[in-house]
């Protein structure tokens, strides 16, 4: 400990000395304790100045450490003076409120050399406990207005409220991190550019580097839920790639994770992702597996030409019985899906093609297999 912090020791040992020797004048004390405050910084910000990193940071921790152990050493004193004892509560409160600001000071004049680790002090945890709700409720009443799914706010609540009831005894850097946390949540909550969704929420996080567990968890039923959406492996293939780029597009915009014991959670969902194209490759392998044994037919096979296939599909379209993403989608699903009797494969490119250009022979042909198929209907039906 360097001279100027022990005259902080020292200045507060003799000032709770004093008390019963007669009138102490709160205001000296406090003015007295500042002044050994002031001079144990500057004391620090010379000599740490004058070392390497490595050193320097060792250096401050150390001080760090002692300043703890000077604020736990008066909060034992203040459990265990009687109530009755105003003079001494009074400058045992005026001493602890010194060295908080003292730890406070070294947090804001050496951030790169503070142990962020430990567990913060007392009135540093009840400024956070204050401020952590009033910008829950805040980030709540925030997301109720920009009109977001229900479960998404349910999730929202729950987890904010999570976050609070596991840290009883915050470190700094939990403090550090949700004071930047909220600060760009709700920056981005109130831009009114554009419908906020549930991706440009959960992109908001990563770029947070918000990886505690119940957000992972959200992140990856609202992946389920969108691959759900899909009609067909195409479009799932389509979606988690894209997932996958707009994540791997995040900027980071915190210097430190929510939980360092943690992976980071852009790494994390990207494994998510990466595992479900995975399973949909697996997927597919096992179709052509069978395609190949002759148990599963690869494609199906029609007896229109691919001029009368092409516009046979043209006309469900307008008719709105297929409900197609993209005109490209479709002709790429259905050259990879249907064979005729002349050619055992079809191009995407010759099914375009044939689903803009058509003549009057191929709608002949197939206006009689849709009347053939209207017979077959009433005669059953």
């Amino acid at each position: 400990m360097n001279d100027e912090l022990i005259n902080f020791r020292r200045e507060i040992d003799a000032r709770l000395g004093e008390t019963g020797k007669g009138k102490i004048d709160p205001a000296k004390v406090n003015a007295a304790l500042q002044e050994k405050s002031a001079a144990a910084i500057a004391s620090l910000q010379q000599q740490v100045s004058e070392m390497k990193p490595a050193k320097g940071r060792l250096y401050l921790r150390h001080h760090q450490h002692a300043l703890k152990l000077i604020l736990g050493d008066l909060e034992k004193a203040t459990r265990k003076s009687p109530p009755t004892e105003k003079q001494k509560n009074d400058l045992l409160t005026i001493c602890m409120d010194n060295t908080e600001l003292l730890l406070s000071a070294l947090e804001r004049h050496f951030p790169y050399y503070f142990d962020y680790a430990t567990t913060a002090h007392q009135s540093r945890v009840n400024s956070y406990q204050l401020k952590f709700k009033e910008k829950s409720d805040e980030v709540l009443s925030l997301l109720a207005k920009r009109n977001l799914q229900p479960d998404t706010l349910k999730t929202f609540s729950q987890l904010l409220s999570s976050i609070q009831d596991h840290e009883p005894n915050p470190s700094y850097q939990s403090i550090t991190y949700l004071e930047d946390f909220f600060k760009v949540l709700i920056a981005s909550l109130n831009n009114p550019d554009g419908a906020l969704e549930t991706l440009d929420i959960i992109l908001t996080l990563i770029s947070l580097n918000f990886n505690h567990p119940a957000f992972y968890h959200f992140a990856c039923v609202y992946i389920n839920r969108e691959t759900e959406k899909c009609e067909n492996i195409t479009a799932q293939y389509q979606t988690l790639h894209f997932l996958k780029k707009r994540i791997r597009q995040v900027l980071n915009v915190s210097r430190m994770p929510y939980n360092e014991n943690q992976p980071q959670i852009a790494d994390s969902l990207q494994r998510y992702l990466d595992a479900e194209i995975d399973y949909l490759k697996s997927i597919e392998l096992t179709a052509e597996d069978l395609s190949s044994g002759g148990l599963l037919e690869k494609t199906f096979k029609v007896t229109f030409t691919v001029r009368q296939l092409a516009l046979f599909i043209h006309l469900q379209v307008e008719a709105g019985i297929i409900i197609a993403q993209s005109p490209k989608a479709l002709h790429h699903y259905a050259a990879k899906h249907y064979s005729t009797t002349e050619q055992t494969t079809i191009s995407a490119k010759s099914f375009k093609n044939a689903y803009y250009g058509n003549t009057e022979s191929d709608l002949e042909k197939v206006l009689e297999k849709i009347a053939g198929m209207l017979a077959i209907g009433k005669e059953k039906y």
